[in-house]
């Protein structure tokens, strides 16, 4: 698998994290006053958003595997929310939270280390049928 490819993953997950930072930044109590600036926060969000699905069809069509899509767009936008919420609302993950998210990242690395593309499982399935 190249990189490359998983481009449109990884920047899907980014992509969410930060549009779910525009929804809680539309929702302080600090741009309470400011209706044009949570306007533009909420209509931000739902265009990065679109930008999501846009990206995550890509990184479907790309990867050749909708595992291997999912589980780098999940892996990028739990890193990416932990980072955007320390940037922009000051919270800290603890350290069980970052356990927890190698835990998921290591059985989702053994599910998808020994995943065939669809397309070569489909192959392999036809040269089995031509040898019946």
């Amino acid at each position: 698998m190249n990189w490359k490819q998983l481009g449109p993953a990884y920047l899907s997950g980014i992509c969410g994290a930060a549009g779910s930072v525009l929804g809680k930044l539309s929702g302080l109590p600090i741009i309470e006053d400011y209706i044009i600036l949570r306007i533009v926060c909420v209509i931000l969000m739902v265009v990065v958003n679109t930008y999501v699905l846009t990206l995550f069809m890509r990184a479907l069509h790309q990867c050749g595997s909708t595992l291997l899509a999912t589980v780098v767009t999940n892996a990028s936008s739990f890193v990416s929310s932990a980072l955007l919420g320390y940037l922009f609302f000051d919270e800290t993950s603890s350290f069980l939270w970052w356990l927890g998210l190698l835990s998921i990242m290591s059985g989702l690395f053994l599910i998808v280390r020994d995943q065939k593309p669809e397309n070569e499982n489909k192959m392999m399935t036809s040269e089995k049928d031509k040898h019946s």
